[in-house]
């Protein structure tokens, strides 16, 4: 394994485990706290 490749191994696994466990505590929150989708939609124009 080169050095770039030992480098990025702790941050690759970190940030895997962080996102892990942020979703299996955003799966525990009842359904009142999480935030509901806007229900209505939202468009942009560009003009020049």
């Amino acid at each position: 394994m080169n050095e770039a490749m030992q480098r990025m191994l702790p941050a690759t696994v970190l940030t895997l485990a962080l996102h892990g466990a942020l979703l299996s505590w955003r799966m525990q929150l009842p359904e009142t706290v999480r935030p509901k989708p806007l229900p209505q939609k939202i468009s942009v124009s560009l003009k020049r």
